[in-house]
């Protein structure tokens, strides 16, 4: 599990970057490592002479070590067997040096013990340089104090590196001395080919893997690099992760979605065909009821109602005319789902009269008929000096309608 949170937070490929001085030019020397299971595996490697050059080859997604090993950082070599803390190896190499305006790296090594010192202003100088080309290191290293990471694998011969050289002395100490030919000349390393300006980038590259803790006072540099790197990454890794799982999900809630979508689309509209294929069916035996109920009501009530209106009108007064005759009227409004009901035996007539008085004798007349059980006067208007409207119920004598 912590391999696997190291390696979302670094990745597997590793960078080691160092700025080294020859004859009054600088140069950049870049080496890029992969890691596949317990094994590194050279990816790049280069020396640039501009930083501009530099620029196009650097992965800013990926930890980048730098080792700044100019003219400006200090390197003294001191005694081996000189014991005592930080601060007082650098002022035994370096007496009276304030060491708030500068920062010092030791190298302990049981064969080489080396201070490399820098002044702060050119430290800050170079980084600040470095992020106007967008390379943000995660972390500083000075002169050769990585070295030691490298020096058990030569077992005592002598090292050439790209601006120094380490021989090994009479009891197997080593010795530096300034390299002032930028010859890149082949080494092996455990079966890694490096070139020897390769050397301190993958030493620095390699204590990092080795959690190397060198005396130094650039901690809370390093560490404030560190966690500025270790941001950008999460956040650079947050955004696509996270985009990546809104895309999926949003891409899942739409196919599943669409395909509970389409069947209960399928399921609604069998539903619906089939509940309208009822429907129809109800309402088409309606219709047919009523049609055939319609027919025979027709038939019966025509000839029916002719008879009784030659009747009525047989003796119906002058002043009385008559514009409407209903035989067997709707008993009430014709409404959905309600049966028709109709007042059998009656017939509704209405006119007008333009005589009280003949009306009277008329309706007495007619009540006095056999085949009339009752007159009834359901409506009389006034609609001017000489005309009424008027609406009679005729109910008729079911006996005589028999004979």
């Amino acid at each position: 599990m912590k391999s696997w949170f190291k390696n979302i937070l670094e990745g597997s490929q590793y960078q080691g970057l160092e700025i080294f001085e020859v004859d009054n030019t600088v140069y950049f020397s870049l080496l890029k490592l992969k890691k596949t299971k317990d094994e590194l595996v050279k990816a790049d490697e280069g020396v640039y002479g501009r930083v501009e050059d530099l620029v196009p080859h650097i992965d800013k997604k990926q930890p980048l070590f730098l080792t700044l090993n100019t003219s400006k950082v200090l390197k003294k070599q001191i005694g081996v067997e000189q014991r005592g803390t930080a601060e007082q190896v650098v002022s035994q190499a370096y007496p009276n040096l304030p060491l708030e305006n500068f920062y010092f790296e030791v190298l302990d090594h049981q064969n080489l013990r080396m201070v490399s010192i820098s002044k702060k202003e050119y430290i800050v100088e170079h980084l600040e340089m470095l992020e106007t080309h967008g390379i943000f290191p995660c972390s500083i290293s000075m002169g050769i104090s990585n070295m030691g990471n490298l020096l058990p694998y030569f077992k005592g011969t002598a090292i050439q590196g790209s601006n120094f050289v380490l021989s090994t002395s009479e009891d197997s100490e080593y010795i530096m001395s300034s390299r002032n030919n930028p010859v890149n000349d082949n080494l092996e390393l455990n079966g890694l080919t490096l070139t020897n300006t390769g050397l301190l980038p993958f030493a620095s590259i390699l204590g990092h893997l080795g959690s190397d803790q060198k005396e130094s006072n650039l901690v809370d540099i390093n560490g404030q690099a560190a966690n500025e790197f270790q941001n950008r990454r999460f956040f650079d890794l947050g955004v696509k992760w996270g985009l990546s799982i809104i895309l999926v999900i949003l891409l899942s809630n739409f196919l599943l979605f669409s395909y509970y979508h389409n069947r209960t689309l399928g399921m609604g509209t069998s539903a619906s065909i089939e509940q309208q294929n009822r429907a129809l069916e109800t309402l088409r035996a309606k219709v047919l009821e009523k049609e055939d109920r319609l027919k025979s009501l027709m038939a019966s009530g025509n000839s029916v109602s002719t008879f009784y209106l030659d009747r009525i009108a047989h003796d119906l007064p002058n002043s009385i005319q008559l514009d409407i005759m209903v035989y067997q009227p709707l008993a009430k409004p014709v409404r959905d789902n309600t049966p028709i009901e109709i007042l059998e035996n009656n017939i509704l007539v209405s006119g007008n009269a333009s005589d009280k008085t003949e009306f009277s004798q008329w309706t007495e007349s007619m009540e006095s008929k056999r085949w009339v059980e009752n007159v009834k006067i359901i409506g009389y208007e006034y609609v001017s000096n000489s005309l009424d409207r008027f609406t009679v119920k005729i109910t008729l004598n079911e006996v005589e309608q028999q004979k």
